[in-house]
């Protein structure tokens, strides 16, 4: 489980290097648009969604202008204003995927984490998808995209004068 200080630790970060992080990563929708409307194939037609991680809110966007309710959560309070830019503001949620307990059981259809568990680590990553499962409705679909890459790698990152492995 995250600690309060974790939480409020990466929130500060990506509150500070938020506009950033969206310039490099602008969150686009057309480099997994396939992959996302395959995702949406296998979701009732106006099915629930919930984007984790949902940053600038580009794909909750999507999922709207295709016909489906959806919702995101990020742990930053800047990308969440970027997102309400183009996304309703009583769809996003300020929440850490590592304690989504405020969420109901059974309520999504599907659920999208596009590159968001690569913020997390393998002891932390067995929680955030006992969340998922407890979230999706019976035959929900999980649509998970992550990153090529060679193993698990820890890095320090150095936040407000404090270390973090991130």
């Amino acid at each position: 489980m995250t600690t309060p200080e974790e939480t409020s630790l990466a929130q500060r970060a990506y509150d500070h290097f938020g506009l950033e992080y969206i310039k490099t990563f602008p969150n686009d929708v057309s480099k997994f648009e396939s992959l996302i409307d395959d995702f949406l194939l296998r979701i009732p037609t106006g099915g629930h969604i919930l984007d984790i991680g949902c940053g600038n809110g580009a794909h909750i966007a999507y999922f709207l202008k295709q016909g489906f309710d959806a919702s995101g959560i990020d742990i930053s309070k800047k990308m969440l204003e970027e997102a309400r830019k183009i996304v309703p503001s009583e769809r996003l949620f300020l929440m850490d995927m590592h304690q989504m307990t405020g969420l109901p059981d059974g309520s999504f259809d599907g659920i999208s984490s596009i590159t968001s568990m690569l913020y997390t680590n393998k002891q932390r990553l067995t929680g955030v998808l006992l969340d998922v499962n407890r979230l999706l409705k019976p035959c929900g679909i999980f649509f998970l995209v992550m990153l090529e890459g060679q193993g698990e790698a820890v890095e320090q990152e150095e936040y407000f004068g404090r270390t973090a492995n991130v």
